[in-house]
């Protein structure tokens, strides 16, 4: 391992998610996180499957205050998405910093 005995490598830690999306029936909406409609349902469209993400995240604890973690997420359109208008993937990138007292 070429960082193995570096004093940071034992404080960053490496996480992959896997989420997935579904509307709660075939006649719902699909809906933001604030509640609002982001997608209406449309009749005869039955798909449930609305996409799957994929994030990996690197997470380094800087000292007993400081963290800071960057992270790229892809999100794979699903069925309803592609039967209702637009519905290219996505990919993201993010980064932050975090100060706890």
């Amino acid at each position: 391992m070429l960082a193995k005995d570096a004093q940071f490598a034992k404080l960053v830690t490496v996480k992959t998610d896997l989420h997935e999306f579904w509307r709660e029936s075939s006649t719902d909406n699909l809906y933001a996180a604030t509640g609002g409609i982001e997608r209406a349902a449309v009749p005869g469209v039955g798909a449930k499957y609305v996409g799957s993400e994929v994030d990996l995240l690197l997470n380094w604890q800087v000292d007993r205050h400081l963290t800071a973690y960057t992270g790229y997420s892809h999100f794979f359109a699903g069925t309803f998405l592609q039967d209702t208008g637009a519905h290219n993937d996505i990919d993201f990138f993010y980064a932050a910093l975090n100060y706890s007292f």
